[in-house]
């Protein structure tokens, strides 16, 4: 008897900046994953409300509609286990760099 075949998740990359967008989709799409990409939070609500993904990575620093902006709205509208919500800033990760490199001087 086969195995069924693993099942491949789906990831929503949600971030306003490009660069951030291709790194991130790229290096998951090379482990394996089946990545789509939002380039802001109207985006990435219209795309969670037409199909299911495994996670969202949702960028907080957005304009328009922030991050927490789309948490709020998908979590009003759709189930916490329809997809699960990673939320994540480069600002806080930039912050971080600096008072780390900072602290070792």
């Amino acid at each position: 008897m086969t195995a069924p075949a693993p099942r491949i998740s789906t990831l929503l990359v949600v971030d306003d900046n490009e660069a951030n967008r291709d790194v991130l989709s790229r290096r998951l799409t090379h482990r394996g994953y089946q990545v789509r990409v939002a380039s802001g939070g109207a985006e990435a609500i219209a795309m969670v409300a037409a199909g299911r993904f495994d996670l969202v990575l949702l960028d907080v620093e957005m304009p328009g509609i922030s991050g927490f902006d789309v948490l709020t709205a998908l979590r009003t509208t759709h189930s916490r286990t329809r997809s699960r919500v990673a939320v994540c800033s480069g600002l806080f990760l930039l912050k971080a760099s600096i008072a780390r490199f900072t602290m070792a001087r």
